[in-house]
């Protein structure tokens, strides 16, 4: 029903309050927006450990170096497609338009993309740095 609810008021129409739930895209937002906030401290540990994390990996070789930094790429890329695998999911499709009235249903679904994309991109390229440094001196 929950889902029925979402796309229904997506499209325009009534919303039917049948979980008690109240108002079902203010919850959605708050919980997104949590989910935004808990991201901030997890991008500043990686940031803070990266100096540690790159004189471990000093001399490991490439490969190893790059599986370590997958999930952080992993998690910006879906950081920026956020907002397009949502208006999918959702039966939008994935237009600029569909995307664009998805999003104007759930403003913090792109404002967690954006804090994940710009987050977990700062932390790769922190790594990236610091592990350049630590092999340059080294």
């Amino acid at each position: 029903m929950l889902t029925h609810n979402t796309i229904t008021t997506l499209d325009g129409g009534p919303h039917q309050d049948v979980t008690g739930l109240g108002d079902l895209w203010d919850t959605i937002n708050t919980v997104l927006l949590v989910l935004s906030a808990a991201v901030l401290p997890v991008v500043g540990l990686v940031l803070w450990r990266s100096p540690r994390w790159a004189a471990r990996r000093r001399t490991s070789p490439g490969w190893a170096v790059a599986l370590r930094l997958l999930p952080l790429a992993v998690l910006a890329v879906l950081g920026a497609l956020l907002p397009v695998l949502t208006s999918a999911m959702l039966g939008g499709g994935v237009t600029i338009a569909a995307v664009n009235r998805r999003v104007c249903g759930l403003p913090m679904v792109a404002v967690l993309g954006l804090v994940a994309f710009l987050g977990f991109g700062s932390a790769l390229a922190g790594r990236l740095v610091r592990l350049r440094q630590t092999r340059r001196t080294g």
